[in-house]
């Protein structure tokens, strides 16, 4: 439950253009133990989008590569790797 408010709250954050905060509650979020593949892509993803527009492209790429490699069955896959083929 806890898991998913901060999931929430990230992206809220993320939409709300507060990319330290969303960062914030990733961390949270990923604090609380394991989580399912599809949370632990939207995670990364969050993060990825986060970093990226505090113009971190390096960390950014990481967190959007780990979402291909890792989870690419998720709905996350695809968005990353378009964010990816932009970033380099």
């Amino acid at each position: 439950m806890i898991i998913n408010g901060a999931l929430v709250e990230a992206q809220n954050d993320l939409d709300n253009s507060n990319y330290e905060s969303a960062i914030e509650n990733t961390l949270i979020a990923e604090s609380f133990g394991e989580l399912s593949a599809s949370n632990t892509a939207k995670l990364f993803y969050i993060r990825a989008r986060s970093l990226e527009n505090l113009g971190r492209p390096e960390e950014a790429i990481q967190n959007y590569q780990y979402v291909v490699e890792q989870h690419g069955n998720t709905a996350y896959a695809i968005p990353a790797q378009e964010r990816l083929d932009e970033l380099k």
